[in-house]
């Protein structure tokens, strides 16, 4: 008989060990860092920016990696037209952002609509904002990131039988000798002990399907990410749990359970938001322990409320269960910690709260808990015993809804990434010190080159070329760049790639002096060569950008005129504008005309049309911060040359804008006054010219908002 019993603890021993290292080599493969939904934390252009120009793209980025083929931007104008010019793609080099081309935008207000689908577990958060070209706009943002943003209600519904069918099948497995010592029927005993794999089983399978059915990209979807394939290994060893405990509890199928148990264990808990914690590993493996902490309690709670001989079971599964209390309630806190960054987020975030009312929850299975006991203790009768039992079963099962919520919802967005600026990088100046380098572009046909030389200096320079505006069916082959200076000192490189649209090399300059470096693009359809000419060393622009922003911003009225192409053959869309300090506004583009004077918008679509007339909630902000929130997020700012603009010798300052990216010129006079400006983006090439500077004639409102065909004059204010 010890010689038996011997065995029998050595196969116990070897089973947990299995188990165990099981659980441990799952957790530390699937719990890589990533998070539980893609939380929008930069944009741009930024919500209610008001920009002197179009931008040739929307650029959003999430908290984490997103799946580019079912996340997407969409953007349009006032009357809901589509603004876009091209679908919804990623940006090189950063798997947490996507960006969406726009088309030649008139001025106007635009509204970004987003849906995010975080690439690990599918869940999704939708949202939208708005910006301006050339009038004010609203700040506000909407997000819709709720408890259920990203779970369907059967997704929830099948998530919660997994869960609670996951923990009882641990818990039943560890109990089952105590609870049979208490005397609950072997037969009852068994049937909880099988039914607890069959509802894993269930409820996986209800997740599976559902995922498969609400998907746009078929089967793909149930390995796509890694909570699907988490959930396909909780689907296949809960269906193996099943088989093996079809029959006797005992031998090699009660082991294989065990082992079964614990690995559908350890991938429901890495499959979670524990990889939103700064050590996700850590954080899986305190998961799955509450996890089968909760199971056990649970299953200490039901086996004594099926027992014939309810106080014999409680005082046989008692130990279990205090010691599944002290586990849940230890890692229930340390969870939270590694979750939650802030104290403040338990009450200002729904995730939070939701762990407030869990925790609630848990004080009541407790006290309910304490009261059976002390019941059970005074030898009161098995009526009495069974109530607070009920409860704390009640308070058990509430617990557990309460978790399956928690599984979907979004926790809060870490502060490290909620405070993080619009650093959306281009591939043209990551690697680069931005404050040693100068960065300058041109344009040829669709094509937007920009050429980048760090340091721009005599010596050993490393150089880098993007291409943008090619398609997948026009494939850039090779990149070349050839300098010369005074017809010596020439240099001759061909350039290797860095990516899709960006080349890279290094090339010596050898001598001081005025540099024309031409850049060679060659691809499947096309060539063409873009030429920049710049001193070298090129002198630091910040005081000239300073000095520019400082003086546009002293200005009281000014006439802008905006001439934008898609290419350099393509047809200009033309818009002229009138500013006047500090809030108002007109322009005409494509016969529309508009006057925005403070919050108050008046807008007509010809010379003949009524004006229809509306309020905003924000007014336009000119000439500050109209001119310092575009110019003044610009890096590698840089003088690279004096041309005369209007009979006036400027400054030429280049610098270039890496969220958007957009690549810019300005000619700053010796009055600071910026008379010239030029932006090369994707799809955007774009010249404005400023004139009537504290000229600019005076701006009224319609005399009034015409209904019956009298076409309303402008007074002045």
């Amino acid at each position: 008989m010890t010689g038996s019993t011997g065995v029998s603890a050595r196969r116990a021993v070897r089973t947990a060990a299995v188990a165990f290292v099981a659980m441990l080599t799952l957790v530390r493969f699937a719990a890589a860092p990533a998070s539980a939904h893609a939380a929008l934390i930069s944009a741009s252009p930024v919500p209610g920016a008001s920009l002197p120009q179009a931008p040739g793209a929307v650029v959003l980025r999430f908290s984490e990696a997103i799946d580019l083929r079912t996340s997407a931007i969409a953007v349009t104008d006032a009357g809901e037209t589509d603004a876009t010019n091209g679908p919804s793609r990623g940006v090189a080099g950063d798997a947490r952002s996507i960006q969406r081309p726009l088309r030649l935008l008139q001025p106007g207000r635009y509204t970004v609509r987003w849906t995010s689908v975080s690439s690990d577990d599918g869940h999704i958060e939708t949202g939208s904002y708005s910006f301006a070209i050339g009038v004010a706009t609203s700040t506000v943002q909407n997000v819709d990131a709720g408890l259920f943003a990203g779970e369907s209600s059967t997704t929830l519904a099948g998530r919660l039988l997994a869960l609670t069918g996951l923990a009882l099948w641990g818990g039943f497995l560890i109990i089952a000798g105590a609870a049979r010592r208490g005397g609950i029927a072997a037969a009852r005993l068994d049937t909880l002990t099988r039914g607890a794999p069959v509802a894993a089983f269930l409820g996986s399978l209800i997740v599976v399907a559902d995922r498969l059915a609400r998907s746009s990209i078929g089967v793909s979807a149930l390995i796509d990410g890694r909570s699907a394939q988490l959930d396909a290994v909780v689907l296949v060893v809960a269906t193996i749990g099943v088989v093996v405990t079809r029959r006797d509890s005992h031998g090699v199928r009660r082991r294989a359970g065990v082992v079964a148990a614990t690995v559908a264990i350890a991938a429901e808990a890495a499959s979670g938001h524990a990889a939103t914690a700064s050590v996700p590993f850590a954080a899986s493996g305190v998961l799955a322990i509450h996890l089968l902490a909760v199971g056990v309690w649970v299953a200490a709670i039901v086996a004594s409320l099926v027992s014939p001989r309810v106080v014999r079971t409680l005082k046989a599964t008692s130990p279990f269960a205090i010691g599944a209390a002290a586990a849940v309630l230890l890692t229930g806190i340390a969870a939270t910690t590694l979750e939650v960054g802030r104290v403040s987020e338990l009450t200002t975030t729904s995730y939070g709260r939701l762990i407030l009312v869990k925790l609630l929850a848990f004080t009541v299975v407790v006290t309910a808990g304490v009261c059976h006991w002390r019941r059970r203790r005074t030898g009161s009768e098995v009526a009495r015993v069974r109530r607070p039992l009920r409860v704390e079963a009640l308070a058990a099962g509430t617990a557990i809804v309460l978790g399956a919520v928690l599984s979907g919802a979004p926790p809060p967005v870490p502060a490290s990434l909620a405070t993080a600026t619009n650093a959306l990088t281009s591939a043209t100046v990551s690697g680069l010190d931005a404050r040693d380098a100068v960065s300058m572009a041109g344009a040829s046909g669709p094509w937007v080159v920009a050429l980048t030389l760090a340091p721009p200096r005599p010596g050993l320079v490393q150089v880098r070329v993007e291409v943008l505006g090619s398609t997948a069916t026009d494939r850039l082959r090779t990149v070349s760049v050839a300098g010369s200076s005074a017809g010596v000192g020439a240099f001759q490189a061909k350039l290797r790639p860095r990516g899709a649209e960006t080349f890279g090399g290094r090339v010596r300059i050898d001598r001081r002096g005025r540099w024309t470096i031409s850049v060679t693009v060659t691809s499947s359809h096309r060539r063409a060569r873009v030429d920049f000419a710049l001193p070298v060393p090129t002198p630091n622009g910040n005081a000239e950008l300073a000095r520019a922003l400082s003086a546009e911003e002293r200005l009281t009225s000014a006439r802008l005129h905006e001439s934008v192409r898609a290419d350099t053959n393509g047809r200009a869309v033309v818009a002229d504008y009138i500013f006047r300090a500090p809030a108002t506004l007109e322009f005409t583009t494509n016969g529309t005309e508009e006057i925005d004077i403070g919050t108050r918008t008046f807008r007509r679509n010809g010379p003949t049309e009524a004006w229809s007339a509306q309020r905003t909630d924000a007014a336009v902000a000119w000439p500050s911060p109209y001119f310092r929130q575009f110019w003044g997020a610009g890096v590698a700012v840089r003088v690279v040359g004096t041309e005369i603009v209007d009979g006036v010798a400027s400054s030429v300052v280049a610098f270039v804008r890496p969220d958007l990216p957009a690549w810019f010129r300005i000619w700053v006079g010796p009055d600071g006054i910026v008379r010239r400006e030029e932006m090369l983006a994707e799809g955007h090439l774009m010249v404005h010219t400023y004139s009537a500077f504290d000229q600019a004639p005076p701006i009224g409102a319609p005399l009034q908002t015409a209904t019956d065909g009298v076409t309303p004059r402008p007074i002045s204010q």
